[in-house]
């Protein structure tokens, strides 16, 4: 039988190992960020990295105290929707930009792109047809309902721990929350598959950015909801009695903790300063976040 106090000092060492392997991972990526123009571009590469080490410094929090880790929770879903918003929009940067992207998509001869969103597997899925910008707009609001969706819905969830609701209220908020990220997954997708056979995306690793994207967002929300079912199913009060909750809290922090440095090391290719131009004309003069948080 493994007990809560054993589970927890596991927990810990596997966490802040996890942490210092993303930190140091993210510092070698940052040190050759900082030999390029604060472009555009290399902020979104340091918001999109930085994630594994966000998530790492999460679960440190929630394996220490883990009551607070609904509190941690919400703010990592809140972190990972916005990085899902600006890698879209890495997507149409690489690929000159909104206007370049749609007048280089036209000019392909006429050929079948994945779904034209969201009617998937029907008739406009059937024929050969040219990615307009009324895909484009669709694109956007698939991705969109995740950053709109999601915070609000691990805000209820966390009101439901700190206030002491019936938990099993969060399994519905919970199921929502994973199909709105399967969603936003899907627009992501169609997007990636419009654009991967233009000029301007090859050569920029665009598999393995979506792969660092999509396996942190899919992984976390599918835990969540496998490991609170867990919980309320009792699977967790043999061994760990009244601990059953801050078990399931410590079980999400280590797996946390396995996962970000091997999605750390995909963004260490995905995501190389290389790409980045030195193109000082293009450097920001004023707040990038202000200047670009919801910009297409």
């Amino acid at each position: 039988m493994v007990h809560y106090s054993d589970a927890r000092i596991g927990a810990i060492v596997f966490v802040v190992l996890g942490l210092l392997i993303c930190l140091g991972l993210w510092l070698h990526l940052e040190n050759g960020y900082r030999r390029r123009p604060h472009t555009r571009k290399r902020w979104i590469f340091e918001f999109v990295t930085f994630m594994p080490v966000c998530f790492c410094v999460g679960a440190v929090a929630g394996v220490f105290m883990p009551a607070s880790w609904p509190l941690w929770d919400w703010a990592l879903k809140s972190y990972e929707s916005f990085a899902i918003w600006k890698f879209a929009q890495l997507i149409v940067l690489i690929c000159g930009g909104k206007g370049i992207m749609l007048t280089d998509l036209a000019e392909q001869s006429m050929r079948k792109y994945w779904a034209a969103p969201p009617c998937c597997c029907t008739a406009p899925c059937q024929d050969k047809q040219v990615f307009t910008e009324r895909d484009y707009r669709r694109i956007l609001r698939l991705i969109f309902q995740f950053v709109f969706l999601v915070p609000p819905l691990f805000f209820l969830q966390m009101l439901i721990f700190i206030f002491e609701a019936d938990p099993k209220a969060r399994l519905p908020l919970n199921a929502v929350g994973g199909i709105s990220t399967i969603i936003c997954m899907y627009g992501l997708a169609t997007l990636y598959f419009a654009v991967h056979n233009l000029p301007a995306v090859q050569g920029h690793r665009l598999i393995q950015k979506f792969t660092v994207i999509k396996l942190m967002v899919l992984l976390s929300v599918l835990q969540s909801l496998i490991i609170d079912s867990a919980v309320e199913s009792g699977s967790f009060d043999e061994g760990f009695e009244e601990e059953a909750v801050d078990a399931g809290s410590i079980v999400k922090c280590f797996l946390i903790a396995i996962e970000a440095p091997v999605i750390m090391l995909i963004a260490l290719k995905a995501y190389p300063a290389t790409e980045i131009p030195f193109d000082p004309d293009s450097a920001f003069h004023g707040t990038p976040l202000m200047e670009t948080a919801f910009e297409f």
